[in-house]
């Protein structure tokens, strides 16, 4: 699972075959950009966080311009200044700051979606009108213009399939989106508005559905329109509610 915690030390990461540290001239870099020395990642100081966190930043950006293959760590040294060295200090390979950069991208989408299905369930006093809410959201979220986005999340799954540690992390923040709407979804199983054979995390897995799942429509050629996929995702959930 990534996660970077705390530490105050600050070894200096070293050429295996030259025994120089990276900034001394000592590192190689290989195909795809990757550095022929590599160490593991290690544990972040409060004073460094701000590098790091710069660092990942440019990260993304480049893997959204270039994508995986194309991303080169010494692009992210020219555009932030930071030395290879230290990146390779924090990050212990070009593959571990992707993976930063990638769970960086799905906590703000899965952050993004959860806050604007709360909200809906939050602001809502009827059963139609948190139809209207979702419908009209819906509409807004699977639009062209957020095709990109949703192609781009599936991509960032795919790519964790052949990294364990990454898909630990999309399948804690995937669970942590589902246990917020969740929580939500639980107050309108308390108001009675959800039929009795629906759990409260089943309707939430759906609510989350609404944007991701139009993923399946944007490969289809003859896709339909983001107004007809509402249509069909408010008749799904009249299925799941008790209308007033």
């Amino acid at each position: 699972m990534l996660q970077f915690v705390t530490h105050s030390e600050e070894p200096v990461v070293r050429d295996d075959v030259r025994g120089r540290s990276p900034d001394a001239g000592g590192h190689r870099e290989g195909p795809n950009g990757n550095i022929l020395f590599a160490a593991p990642p290690r544990k972040i100081s409060r004073r460094a966080a701000p590098r790091v966190d710069e660092a990942i930043m440019v990260a993304v950006d480049l893997l959204e311009e270039q994508g995986e293959q194309g991303f080169r760590i010494s692009s992210v040294k020219e555009r932030t200044g930071i030395s290879i060295g230290s990146l390779y200090h924090h990050f212990g390979s070009r593959d571990g700051l992707i993976k930063a950069a990638r769970a960086h991208q799905l906590a703000e989408m899965f952050r993004s979606d959860g806050a604007v299905l709360i909200q809906i369930v939050e602001a809502s006093r009827t059963v139609e009108e948190l139809l209207a809410s979702i419908r009209s959201a819906a509409v807004e979220m699977t639009g062209d213009d957020a095709r990109q986005s949703r192609l781009h999340r599936i991509e960032f799954i795919g790519s964790a399939v052949s990294r364990p540690d990454l898909f630990a992390t999309v399948q804690e923040m995937q669970t942590q989106a589902v246990d917020h709407v969740e929580a939500a979804a639980q107050v309108l199983v308390a108001r009675g508005w959800v039929r009795a054979s629906i759990t409260a995390r089943t309707l939430a897995s759906m609510l989350l559905c609404v944007g991701l799942g139009r993923v399946i429509c944007d490969l289809d050629e003859h896709r339909t329109t983001s107004e007809e996929w509402a249509e069909g995702i408010d008749a799904a959930l009249r299925g799941m509610l008790i209308a007033d």
